[in-house]
Parts: C-alpha cells; structure tokens; sequence
C-alpha cells in the first residue's frame, strides 16, 4: 500500500496525468540512453558540441551543393520591407496624374449630375469618383481610361439630348 502511494506521488510531481507505468517507461528509456551513450565513448566515439543555433538537418545544399547559411530574421524583414517599397513605387508610377484629376473634378462640376452618370456609366459607387476627385482614393492609369471613355460616352448623350 504505502508503495503504491509513493508511486502515485511521483506520479503526481511529473505533472500532468502521467501514469506510473510511462514513468517507468521514461526511466527505462533513460538508463538505455545512458548506457548507449557509454557504449559509444567506450568504442572511440566523441560528443561534438555544436554552435547555439546549428541544425546539422541540412547538411548539403541543393543537388549536393554547399548549403546556404540560415537568413536571420533581419534579412529576412529587410527583404519583405524593399519589396514592399518596389510595389509601393511601381504603384505611384502606374497612379493618374494629378492635373487628370483635377481636370475629371472640374467636369463633373461644369454640370450638375455628371458624377452621377460617370458613375451609372462605369457601374460603380458615388463614393468611388467622389474619392478619386477629393484625392483620397488614387485612380490607376487604366481606370483613368475607363472613366475618359465614360466621360466621353457621356458627353455624346448631352449633345444628343
């Protein structure tokens, strides 16, 4: 009795609900570990201390290549950051210029409910041209073809009417 009560112990202080027979099997797993490892140092085997951060999971590169370092997280973030900045720029040069859009804010006032009918004739939202004219929303190269074309479209039908 007052062993199976030190067993439940012991049990109980290797945390979690860990049952005396895989603590058993823990040991034993341990005591063939060690004496594995006094077998190996007996034959001439030696314990090689490796760096603090060394995978030996790759030891050759690609196609029995050198393999490449490991990119620490620095590279790795300055890498992300320059692409991101490449496609931020990219984006700016592919953006409508400015006198476009000053110039699509003064046709839409020259009539009253043309912004009304560019969006009809382009199918979007109010807001989306509202945003383009008041320069909160950029207005890439292409859209400013779809909405000149609108606008066109739109001036046909005023003449007509």
């Amino acid at each position: 009795m007052n062993e199976l009560l030190q067993q439940r112990i012991e049990s109980v202080q290797a945390g979690r609900n860990t049952t005396h027979a895989q603590l058993e099997a823990k040991r034993s797993l341990r005591e063939q570990l060690d004496s594995d490892l006094e077998a190996f140092l007996k034959n001439g085997g030696a314990v090689e201390q490796l760096p603090r951060g060394f995978s030996g999971e790759c030891s050759k590169g690609w196609n029995g290549s050198k393999p490449k370092s490991q990119k620490t997280m620095r590279q790795v973030m300055a890498n992300s950051v320059a692409q991101t900045d490449k496609k931020r720029a990219r984006q700016k040069e592919d953006q409508a210029a400015l006198v476009e859009i000053k110039a699509l804010d003064q046709w839409c006032k020259e009539r009253k409910g043309r912004g009304g009918d560019l969006c009809r004739e382009l199918k979007v939202a109010h807001a989306f041209i509202s945003q383009i004219t008041n320069q909160t929303r950029p207005c890439s190269k292409e859209r400013y073809e779809q909405i000149k074309l609108a606008m066109k479209a739109i001036e046909q039908r005023e003449k007509a009417a």
